[in-house]
Order: C-alpha cells, then sequence, then structure tokens
C-alpha cells in the first residue's frame, strides 16, 4: 500500500527561484517505461503542466521505474492581489 507523506517547506521557500530534485518510482517498481510510448506520454505532460506552472525542467532521467527531475521554480510575480 502507497503511504503519502506530508512534507511542507517553511512558506518563504515558494518564492524566488528555487531548484528541487524530485524521483518518482512506479508502482511495485514496475518497468513501465521500457515502452517509448508510455515515456513520451509522461514527457508530454510534464511539459504541459510544468509550463502551466511556470516551472523549468532543466535536467531529467527517465529509467525503466522511476524517474529523475530537476527542476526550476521562477519567482512568483507580487500583484496587489497577493500582498
Amino acid at each position: 500500500m502507497f503511504r503519502h507523506k506530508t512534507i511542507r517547506l517553511p512558506l518563504d521557500r515558494y518564492i524566488g527561484t528555487t531548484y528541487f530534485f524530485l524521483t518518482f518510482c512506479t508502482e511495485n517498481r514496475k518497468k513501465i517505461f521500457l515502452d517509448p510510448n508510455r515515456a513520451e506520454w509522461f514527457l508530454n505532460n510534464l511539459r504541459d503542466e510544468a509550463a502551466s506552472h511556470e516551472i523549468a525542467i532543466p535536467s531529467y532521467c527517465i529509467m525503466p521505474d522511476h524517474i529523475h527531475l530537476l527542476t526550476k521554480a521562477r519567482p512568483q510575480r507580487v500583484t496587489s492581489s497577493n500582498s
């Protein structure tokens, strides 16, 4: 069974340019990314979601049963509604 950890950083860590290194493992370490179509599907969705949230993916590595990502979160824009 999958356990979800709720880990949050202090709020000031989410403002400004920030880098995060992430690793995603497949359920039961199943080697689903041996199928190039699944790897391409993941990359396409990752690119779309990252762009919609102003996150850059400068580097990634897709392995058969897991994925490594280096993400770069762009600085938040300050507007009168969030000041």
